[in-house]
């Protein structure tokens, strides 16, 4: 005899895997009488085997669609004064980032003197800010002037979910079959209303979760025996979405396999947005790139490098960009989560020279090099590497990055999705006057217009890297010193 029964084999309690589904099915027969609950145990079977498959066998995310666009009030209705709020908010957020830096500055700082003058650089910044916020709340607390047109107040933070499809983590389908308009200041809680009183920008986080909503009532034509009312019941059940938005960032999936864990929010992430109480949602306040990609897993990408792809660089920017003779320069890759410092090892981005020019051409030759401060174990989401081989870039060379991305693993272990799929990863924002004379570079050396493609398959995002592979990039070297 086994050491277990039947019945323990088909025991309810799932344990440490409680969101696995319990089937039980019907078991028809001749002359059986079928009740409400036989044939809701039915429904629930195949329903259960379909979440099921859906979860962990194909995963969750956006499928398709759910892209978010605002839609602008009337222009007669737009406040007067949005450029200069825009203006202010501005000015607020540089003041803060000079602040920070004249913070670290100051820590640094050697003599007493030298900390004084910057205390003093600070104190003069603090109080152009409160000057600034302080104009901006005005601002706020005034109603602004109106066309007569609005009689009443204008919705500002409509914005347009256009239809589309996504699974969430539990295997349900979430399916907007027409698009969606929906005034964010309206779905947000009053206590969170308060929140963005005082006029400045807040990021709130627009989410898309499983609904499901009664339909077609109808009263019963007989009454089961614990009936005491001939009210009406919805004869069907319509399977449908509903929008939410909050202030706070839902919590990022800690699973490393989601195929049986239960997962904590099965609402979908369509995109973040930017907002302000008194000024109209524009494009460039929503980010649909930070959508979740269908599948178990979202991979780690490569979402930025710190030079352009095909780009033509003088000798001089050249040799700036790989940090020839500056140990804090060199060229600069990030990704969309960290990854682990014991991955990063000598050969996992690589420097290849292909020298040009009317003489000895094409030949390729490794370029040594460092990564730049990389600390000893941990997890990083960005990573700096430099030419160390003491030689000098030359005209018409072509200058090969090789980050051999399948070995670089993330904090599930997971590859690190590196495919440079169409030389499409962004370049990095930075700032300084080098970076920008880079730039002005790079605009005037024919660099193809990328009329095309402006945008990844899965809508209007930035784009990155995508598929198993390595990620491989080139620039050239001009003439220009």
């Amino acid at each position: 005899m086994k050491d277990h029964d039947y019945n323990d084999s088909c025991t309810e309690d799932h344990g440490p895997c409680a969101c696995l589904p319990n089937p039980v099915r019907m078991n028809f027969l001749y002359g059986q009488l079928i009740s409400e609950r036989d044939l809701l145990t039915e429904q629930a079977y195949f329903r259960d085997k379909l979440r099921h498959a859906n979860r962990c066998l194909h995963g969750y995310g956006v499928i398709c669609g759910m892209i978010a666009t605002p839609l602008a009030p009337p222009q007669e209705c737009e406040p007067k004064d949005s450029p200069r709020r825009r203006e202010l908010r501005a000015q607020i957020a540089k003041f803060d980032e000079t602040l920070k830096e004249l913070k670290l500055a100051e820590e640094e700082a050697e003599s007493d003197d030298e900390k004084k003058d910057i205390r003093e650089k600070a104190a003069q910044i603090e109080a152009e800010r409160e000057a600034a916020l302080q104009e901006l709340e005005q601002l706020t607390h005034a109603r602004p002037d109106q066309s007569d047109n609005c009689a009443e107040p204008t919705p500002l933070h409509r914005i347009k979910v256009s239809c589309g499809a996504a699974m969430d983590c539990e295997g349900n389908d979430v399916i907007l079959t027409r698009d969606r308009v929906v005034d964010l200041w309206r779905l947000l809680k009053p206590a969170e209303r308060d929140q963005l009183a005082d006029g400045r920008e807040t990021t709130i986080y627009l989410s898309v979760c499983y609904e499901e909503c009664g339909s077609e009532p109808t009263r019963p034509v007989a009454l089961d025996s614990c009936a005491t009312t001939t009210g009406c019941e919805m004869a069907r059940v319509m399977e449908g979405a509903r929008l939410t938005a909050s202030l706070t960032k839902p919590a990022e999936d800690p699973r490393c396999d989601a195929r049986c864990p239960c997962c904590d929010d099965p609402c979908s992430l369509p995109a973040p947005l930017t907002l302000a109480k008194d000024e109209p949602v524009t494009k460039d306040d929503i980010d649909n790139g930070a959508r979740r990609r269908f599948g178990l897993y979202d991979p780690t990408v490569i979402t930025g490098i710190n030079w352009v792809n095909g780009a033509a660089y003088s000798r001089d920017v050249a040799n700036d960009l790989l940090g020839w003779k500056d140990e804090n320069a060199g060229l600069v890759i990030t990704f969309s989560r960290p990854v682990h410092v014991s991955t990063i090892i000598p050969g996992t981005v690589e420097i290849m020279r292909i020298t040009g020019g009317g003489g000895l051409s094409g030949v390729l030759a490794a370029m040594e090099g460092e990564f730049v401060d990389l600390p000893d174990d941990g997890m990083v989401d960005q990573i700096r590497y430099r030419n160390t081989s003491g030689e000098s870039v030359q005209e018409k060379d072509r200058i090969m990055v090789v980050v051999r991305a399948p070995f670089l693993l993330d904090q599930c272990c997971h590859p690190v999705a590196g495919l440079h799929v169409g030389g499409r990863v962004p370049r990095l924002d930075l700032d300084g006057e080098a970076d920008l004379a880079a730039l002005k570079e790079e605009q005037a050396a024919g660099l193809p217009a990328h009329e095309t493609c402006l945008h990844p398959p899965q809508g209007p995002m930035a784009w990155t890297s995508n598929g198993q592979g390595n990620f491989e990039s080139w620039f050239w070297i001009s003439g220009d010193q």
